[in-house]
């Protein structure tokens, strides 16, 4: 390596371990001293930046003692490490004698390693020719003994690099020991001094950054709490549509701070927690929806209603039974037995009658206190085969156990009959019954006379299986095999007419089922036989149906027709996979037949109308008109539908209780579910529908189909007054508006055979006083009018001069009585029409009339300036296409199919709004801001120059083709409406915070949701929802779940800590 052109020191040493230790240390110390400023400035040198170590600069070469040479000739300073075997190097030796035909032994300085001084310092550097002047003048040269500058380094090395260290740097700077370490030392003074300052100012940060730290940490955890809250809000979405309203309500309420569960709030929660308690639906809004929530131990697999419709008892697949008040939902008991509940049922009086392994149990429906026990005599029954019947006119239970069927009082426990292998006709000579006879199918008829039993025949008589049906009569103790059928056919389900005569259904061949293997299906043609018995058991006919088998959930029973006369046929009924068949019951032929699309798993009578509940959770209603074949289908329920049952409720709603294969829990749903908190105006009309109407201030004024139009006071309560309107019909009445100072509202009467009653009229707020309007236009053909501003505008074509038409907009001033015509397309370059839809700008200065030319299948917007009598036109993509003007009618913004454009007074285009590609359904100005409402739920706020300032999604796609949707705007409040369903939105946050149904209008003054309603018995009403606060929201959710509760496995899933929530307990299990 190249030699540099000048070094501070060279360091010459043995290379020994210590000794190189040492020489390593001189070097490092040295290239890293901190020389004081003031001495830098004196000698000129700022630091040791290259001390010359062989071991570190020089390789081993054939050439070293050259490159040693050159080291050394350059080095200010030679430092010699001096120890006890120094003398014993060649190197060192011969380094010095180099160094020292260059320079003089004043630049040589020793470093003790160990020894005396005088032992290991090198010889030559101990002595010294130097040349003396003597007294007389002469001058001599003679050896002296020197002492070179030695640093000890026999101390530690710490304490030899604070104190010997500074010697040899004060030697090779020029300066005096005392001078440099005095400068070290205030040095250090100030360095200590600048530390401290340092330590203050990064304390001062540190604090600083802690509490900026402690605060973005909140910030985030704030924000986690945050993101939390929405999580909920979006599981609580995703149960409730579930069918699981309480764990909807108890999620949204974890989302929301209460005590022990402080979180920042969340709009989307409080949304959640609205749809989930159903807070704003009105009464009579929907047909079915989920109210409650049963969740037993495990999967039900069993449940039932008892006769009074006040309990529901499940039995779960650990074989526990629970029983709820139906009313309260309650949890009244859960029951067990020793090796498990086998089945159960209510028997006439709604006693509750379990069999269980062991014996039989029967409770008190009210208490459930058990009444009587019976004990098995080490016949154990068995879970599959196990089935219990019991009859609704008489205290009767049929049951099967592994040796015998049993007949048994419910009310006293007493056997009425043993049925044992014996009694089969002689079928079977020994044996029990389930040894050689599989029960598949056993039933009481209601009356408590017959029972039939429906067996697999394995007898020693035959080595196949055959189905087997027999009829026990009770009365006279009389058990007759009625009918074998084929060897590989399959019970499939039974029933009894009204009259007793049986109903049985059977399959061909079970083994040739469709199947789903990977996905995929494989579906094959089947044939069940529906068969209809006398009540003595001598068959009546057999109706053969021939489908593609997708389900073996099959249903037969007995229900009357009406043919086309109106005159009753006698029918059987009978669901298979998913078609249904209508079979006349006199001869079995086959009347109708209904595609279904989905397997029916439980039918209800209801009126004239089969009501089943399908597989894929759709409610239909099928005529049993037979004229009639309109299936109605209304998907209320959840998917997967397993069993249902039907509950008539005390006032004269009905739910069903639903369980589905996706849910472990049994939903309720209920046809008159709505919000707790609704107001009904009990003095209200209720004896007429509602046709139209319009709010102002505290006064609402309905249109009723009785023609009578009504005023009523909403703080008071009351109804003001009450006029009847002359017309043909309600719907030739159309309500306009309210003058500016509420004292007159105005209506179209558009009644065309008679010119006295149609015209545009004007009724006085404070007496219901009506005064026709002297407007000029043509008495037989109405044209659509539009109130803005105390100003009806209105559109009239002159045909006085046919074929050449004039067409003009005109303005009548409800003030002063007076009209102004502006004529437009002088130069016949288009048209209006008395039917267009007119848009008066704000200020009146400005109109939009559009023109639909359905011969043309094409749509104009007409702008006319009725000031400069200027008229602009444009094709429009559709005459259903919106307009939305702003608030300070500088311009407008049109829909044109899937884009909004923005256009100046003059007509000219100045703005295009993204819409993601989606159409608008309604849009409204407000604040300088549009509002445009989207198909699929999209509500997105735009700035005047078409950028997206906020986005929500409102849930499900908001429907147009009913009702047209409209904004209403407060302080607080945004409410989109289209009078079936409406959003509640917060001004502050722009976020939805509820939904609901039925909206009428707000009544700002005291935030009131007014809504229509309708009761059970079909009469309507009006009645209002106060908007509610967070902590009344809160205190509903409490009431409605009351003693329910949460599990820890659901807790720690979700990571609920709520400290007011008590999970499940299993003590309230009874094992009798």
């Amino acid at each position: 390596m190249p030699i540099a052109d000048r070094y501070n020191a060279f360091i010459s040493y043995r290379h020994s371990k210590k000794d190189n230790a040492i020489a390593k240390e001189i070097q490092t110390s040295l290239e890293h001293f901190k020389i004081p400023a003031k001495i830098k400035k004196k000698t000129g040198i700022k630091r040791f930046d290259r001390i010359f170590r062989d071991k570190e600069e020089l390789p081993i070469t054939s050439d070293l003692d050259n490159e040693i040479e050159a080291a050394l000739k350059v080095s200010d300073y030679l430092i010699v490490i001096c120890s006890t075997r120094t003398s014993e190097s060649v190197w060192v030796k011969r380094e010095i004698e180099t160094f020292l035909k260059y320079h003089s032994k004043k630049n040589i300085f020793t470093v003790l390693v160990d020894g005396e001084p005088d032992e290991v310092i090198p010889d030559v550097l101990l002595h010294d020719t130097v040349t003396r002047k003597l007294a007389d003048g002469t001058i001599v040269e003679q050896e002296e003994i020197i002492e070179p500058l030695s640093c000890d380094y026999r101390m530690s090395i710490r304490q030899a690099r604070n104190e010997e260290l500074p010697r040899l740097a004060a030697s090779m700077l020029g300066c005096a020991y005392d001078e440099l370490m005095r400068r070290r030392r205030q040095y250090r003074i100030h360095r200590a001094i600048a530390a401290i300052s340092a330590t203050a100012c990064i304390l001062g940060v540190f604090i600083a950054y802690l509490l900026w730290s402690m605060a973005n940490i909140r910030k985030n955890y704030d924000q986690a709490l945050l993101n939390q809250s929405r999580y909920f809000a979006t599981e609580s979405g995703y149960y409730l549509e579930k069918g699981d309203r309480v764990t909807a309500v108890w999620l949204a309420l974890a989302g929301l701070p209460t005590k022990g569960n402080e979180r920042p709030l969340s709009t989307e929660t409080v949304n959640a927690l609205t749809n989930a308690l159903g807070t704003y639906i009105a009464p009579g809004s929907a047909s079915f929806t989920p109210v409650w929530t049963y969740d037993s131990h495990s999967d039900p697999i069993k449940f039932d209603i008892d006769r009074e419709n006040k309990l529901l008892a499940s039995l779960d697949n650990r074989y526990f039974l629970s029983v709820w008040d139906l009313k309260t939902h309650e949890l009244k008991r859960t029951l067990a037995s020793s090796g498990g509940i086998r089945d159960f049922a209510f028997d006439s009086d709604n006693r509750l009658v379990i069999i269980g392994a062991d014996g039989m149990k029967t409770y008190d429906p009210n208490s459930l206190d058990l009444l009587w026990e019976t004990t098995f005599d080490n016949n154990y029954t068995q879970f599959s085969t196990t089935k219990l019947s019991v009859s609704s006119k008489k205290p009767l239970a049929v049951y099967n156990g592994n040796d015998e069927i049993i007949l048994l009082n419910t009310e006293t426990g007493k056997i009425v009959r043993e049925l044992a292998s014996e009694d089969f006709s002689g079928t079977v000579s020994s044996g029990s019954i389930i040894s050689l006879m599989a029960v598949d199918g056993l039933r009481i008829n209601d009356d408590g006379t017959k029972v039939v039993i429906t067996v697999n025949d394995l007898s020693a008589a035959s080595a196949d299986t055959t189905n087997a049906l027999y009829l026990y009569d009770i009365e006279k103790d009389k058990l007759t095999k009625i009918y074998n059928f084929a060897p590989d056919s399959y019970f499939l389900t039974g029933n009894y007419t009204p009259d007793n005569k049986i109903i049985i259904a059977t399959l061909d061949d079970i083994s040739n089922s469709s199947l789903t293997i990977g996905g995929r299906g494989l579906l094959t043609n089947n044939t069940i036989h529906v068969y209809l018995f006398s009540s003595s058991g001598e068959e009546i006919w057999d109706c053969p149906l021939t489908y593609v088998s997708t389900s073996l959930t099959t249903k037969v029973f007995a229900f009357d027709f009406t043919d086309e006369n109106g005159g009753t046929v006698p029918g059987i009924v009978a669901f298979y996979s998913d078609q249904c068949a209508f079979i006349d019951a006199s001869d079995g032929s086959v009347l109708k037949i209904f595609d279904l699309t989905s397997p029916v798993i439980s039918v209800y009578g209801i009126g004239s109308y089969l009501r089943p509940i399908t597989r894929n959770g759709c409610y239909l209603a099928i005529p049993t008109n037979l004229a009639d074949s309109t299936i109605v289908s209304d998907p209320y329920f959840i998917d997967n539908v397993d069993a249902s049952k039907l509950v008539q409720n005390d006032n004269d709603s009905l739910s069903f209780i639903i369980k589905s294969k996706d849910s472990s829990s049994l939903i309720e749903y209920n046809n008159e579910f709505y919000g707790n908190s609704f107001v009904r105006y009990d003095n209200m009309p209720d004896d007429s529908a509602l046709r139209d109407y319009l709010i102002c201030d505290n006064l609402f004024c309905g249109l009723y189909d009785d023609l009578t139009l009504r005023a009523f006071d909403l703080d008071k309560e009351k109804e003001l007054w009450r006029k009847d309107i002359d017309a043909d019909s309600a719907y030739d009445i159309s309500l306009l508006g309210v003058s500016s100072d509420n004292s007159s509202i105005f209506y179209v009467n558009d009644t065309l055979s008679d010119s006295k009653k149609s015209g545009v009229f004007r009724i006085d707020l404070s007496d219901g006083d009506i005064d026709k309007l002297d407007i000029e236009h043509n008495p037989y053909n109405i044209p659509k009018f539009v109130l803005s501003n105390d100003i009806l505008y209105y559109n009239i074509l002159d045909s006085s001069d046919f074929p050449n038409e004039r067409y003009y907009t005109a303005s009548y001033d409800i003030t002063n009585k007076k009209t102004t015509k502006t004529r437009c397309f002088k130069d016949g370059s288009g048209k209006l029409s008395e039917y267009d839809e007119l848009y008066p700008s704000p200020d009146g200065k400005y109109i939009i009339s559009i023109n639909n030319d359905s011969f043309n299948n094409a749509a104009v917007r007409v702008l006319i300036n009725t000031e400069s009598k200027e008229t602009f036109g444009n094709q429009m993509y559709s005459a259903d296409d919106l307009i939305a003007w702003e608030e300070d009618s500088s311009g407008f913004a049109q829909e044109y199919g899937a884009t909004i454009k923005l256009f100046d007074i003059s007509g000219e285009e100045t703005a295009s709004f993204n819409t993601e590609g989606k159409n608008a359904i309604a849009m409204q100005w407000h604040n300088n801001m549009l509002d445009v409402l989207f198909e699929g739920g999209d509500l997105i706020r735009y700035s005047a120059d078409g950028n997206i300032i906020d986005k929500i999604c409102l849930g499900d796609a908001p429907d147009s083709s009913i009702s047209s949707w409209t904004f209403d705007y407060s302080d607080k409040y945004i409410t989109i409406n289209n009078k079936y369903e409406f959003y509640l939105i917060s001004q502050e946050d722009f976020r939805l915070i509820g939904t609901g149904t039925r909206l009428l209008g707000v009544y700002h003054d005291k935030d009131r949701l007014i809504c229509q309603s309708s009761t059970p018995d079909g009469l309507n009403g009006i009645g209002y929802f106060p908007i509610k606060s967070i902590d009344e929201l809160i205190q509903d959710a409490k009431d409605y779940l009351k003693d329910a509760r949460m599990t820890e496995e659901f807790k720690a899933q979700y990571g609920i800590t709520m400290s007011d929530d008590i999970s499940k307990s299993d003590s309230n299990i009874d094992d009798e």
